[in-house]
């Protein structure tokens, strides 16, 4: 369900930031009017959409602490569920973010322009380019939802069992020819500190893209003489 919101909501933002910059070259403008509003496109999506996608961040964090640990404060949950959102939401949403979906899409925007200039293509042409690309489909709105929710999932899982005092986790593949090697080495690392990180350099799931593995949790048992 949490992955159904999100994918709804990318696809809707998608489709605005789309339909914003289609506005911006009409063919009745020149080519050198339609490029500079085109680069004058207002790229502010964390002012934009912030809140919203902070808000299905936490959500998604709050439903797996509570998944693994029903037990839990649920005031808890939603504090620690608020503030790794807000963190989360500034690296995709600011253009300076560490891994800026703002960024990849502007750049790729950038690209389907210059490429019209350099091959002397009608303002139609990157319409159609626009409309059709990658940067603005459905399937990178599923893309995005799946990735991200999986980043809340694993985050809120984490979260919950370092409050309920575990100290030791373990990576799980879906065992079938689909794993990815890195993988399989962070699952046959067996048991690690709760604050170490897998063999791949992350700290919990996911891995990697569209990454199905999962990490549990536990308290070290007492060692035995």
């Amino acid at each position: 369900a949490a992955q159904r919101r999100m994918e709804e909501g990318w696809r809707e933002r998608l489709g605005k930031e789309l339909r914003e910059i289609l506005a911006l070259i009409p063919e009745s403008r020149s080519h050198s009017k339609a490029i500079d509003e085109i680069a004058s496109h207002d790229w502010g999506w964390e002012a934009k959409y912030g809140p919203t996608v902070v808000a299905e961040l936490a959500s998604a964090f709050e439903a797996a602490a509570l998944e693994m640990f029903p037990e839990m404060s649920i005031p808890l949950v939603q504090l620690r569920g608020a503030e790794w959102a807000r963190e989360r939401g500034a690296t995709l949403l600011r253009l300076d973010g560490d891994q800026s979906l703002v960024k990849l899409t502007q750049q790729r925007v950038n690209d389907l322009v210059a490429g019209t200039l350099e091959r002397g293509d009608s303002l139609r042409t990157l319409r159609s380019n626009l409309t059709s690309d990658l940067a603005f489909s459905p399937m990178r709105a599923e893309r995005v939802a799946r990735t991200e929710t999986s980043f809340a999932l694993g985050q809120g899982h984490k979260s919950a069992a370092v409050a309920q005092g575990h100290n030791e986790k373990r990576a799980f593949t879906q065992g079938d020819s689909l794993v990815r090697p890195e993988h399989s080495s962070n699952a046959a690392q067996g048991w690690i500190g709760v604050n170490e990180s897998f063999q791949s350099g992350h700290e919990t799931i996911p891995f990697g893209v569209n990454c199905r593995c999962n990490v549990i949790y536990r308290t070290r048992p007492p060692e035995v003489e």
